[in-house]
Parts: structure tokens; sequence; C-alpha cells
């Protein structure tokens, strides 16, 4: 500091002083002034035009997601709306693995009666009613003239065993096609979450958790069994599941 600051400040009487240090510290607190207080006073926590300015730069640099984490209730329902989409997203990773083994068992055991099935002269499925009628795979009578051309084989399945497969495989299909869309409809959901720039708000997150939980598929493991009716089961259904489906 020049000399001679110090000796104004030595002339000041103790009156002057305190009005002195009154003023340039409500100077900056304001942040309109940086008074001499503020320079002779070094060590003490006087607030400067310069942290004042520091402070709003930094504040203009936080996205508008740090902003609001700010709030102790946003960030709350932030981290709760952030949980709920990771569990959901592991349930439905391993609800996806374990379709798609169910898938397998669907298939495989529809492939399994194609094999066995009866065929018509030209080579195509042909399977018994259980009311005595014989229908081709779409389950349309056949005529009496290909029917009488029919070898009729031991085992092969009936028209209910056959449709009861056929649909397993088509329910397996489109659930594993349904987990699919929901995983890309989490990872889409979670990527609004973290968009710093454009946060949803508490509202959309109970919005988005509600339209989840009502629109998602069913995660459970029961979900992944496969209802179908085998040869020799007479006519009861049972549930074809792939091994080691356990969570």
């Amino acid at each position: 500091m020049p000399f001679d600051e110090f000796e104004n400040i030595a002339r000041m009487s103790a009156t002057q002083m305190r009005e002195q240090v009154h003023h340039d510290l409500q100077g900056e607190k304001s942040g309109a002034v940086e008074g001499r207080m503020a320079r002779v006073m070094v060590g003490e926590n006087v607030p400067s035009s310069h942290d004042k300015k520091k402070r709003e730069r930094a504040q203009q640099l936080m996205t508008e997601l740090e902003q609001l984490m700010r709030d102790p209730a946003y960030e709350a329902a932030y981290n709760d709306f952030d949980d709920f989409l990771r569990t959901r997203a592991i349930a439905t990773d391993t609800a996806i693995e374990l379709a798609l083994k169910a898938q397998t068992v669907a298939h495989n055991h529809l492939t399994g009666l194609n094999d066995k099935a009866n065929r018509l002269p030209d080579g195509s499925k042909a399977f018994k009613t259980a009311d005595g009628r014989v229908v081709d795979e779409h389950g349309r009578d056949v005529g009496h003239d290909d029917a009488a051309g029919v070898v009729w084989r031991d085992g092969a399945p009936t028209w209910e065993e056959y449709k009861a497969a056929k649909d397993a495989a088509a329910e397996a299909d489109a659930r594993l096609f349904a987990l699919y869309d929901y995983q890309t409809d989490l990872a889409e959901t979670r990527e609004r979450l973290e968009n710093e720039d454009e946060p949803v708000m508490r509202g959309q997150m109970e919005e988005e958790r509600e339209r989840l939980e009502r629109d998602g598929p069913d995660l459970s493991q029961s979900a992944n069994t496969v209802p179908v009716k085998t040869p020799n089961s007479g006519n009861n259904l049972t549930n074809i599941a792939s091994p080691n489906l356990s969570v």
C-alpha cells in the first residue's frame, strides 16, 4: 500500500475510522466499490466485487440440472427415479435372458411336432382334430380325397397339440419383442433424465414412473413359461420352460 494511505488512516479519529470501515464494508458487500479497507484488512473475510463476479460466473457455468440438484427435494426425487430406472433395467435384462431361453424351448417343441406331423400327398402337414376331422396346418378342412392319401403315423400330434405349440411360439416371440421395446424405452428415459441442459422436472418423473409401471411388460419369472400341449399329455396344458430359469 502507498505510504500516503497509511498516513491518511493514521490521521483519522476513532469515529472517522469506524465510519470509514462501515462505509467500505457496505460497499464491498454490495459489490458497488472495492473499498480501501478491503485492501488494508488483509486476511479478513471481506467480499469484493471480484469475488461476486466469480460467483456469478460459476453460477452461469452450472448446468440446469446442477442448479436444480441444489434443491434437496429435487435431488431426492431425482435419485429415487434414478434407482427405479436402474432396478427396472436390471430386471428387464434378466427377463430378456429368460425369454430368449423360453423362446428357444417353444420353437424347438414346435419343430419337433412339425417333424412328427402327418403329411398330405403334396407334402404339407395334416392333423386330426378331437372331433375326428382332418385339417391342414392352418386349421382348414382337408378334402376327402386328399385325406384318404394320408399315411397316419403313430405319435403324430393332434391339431389341438400343434395349434397350442404354434400359439406358444408366437407368444414367446411377442414377449421377447415387447421386452426389447421396453428396454429401449428405459434407455431413452434415462437419457432424458441425464440431460443436463433440459432436465426432467419432478412432475415429469412421477408421470414417467407411472407410465413405465403401468405399460411395461410382466418382468416376473413366471411370465417366461411357455404353455403348450405335448403328446401323451392327455391334452393337459404343460408349462414348457427352459432349465435354470430362476433369477
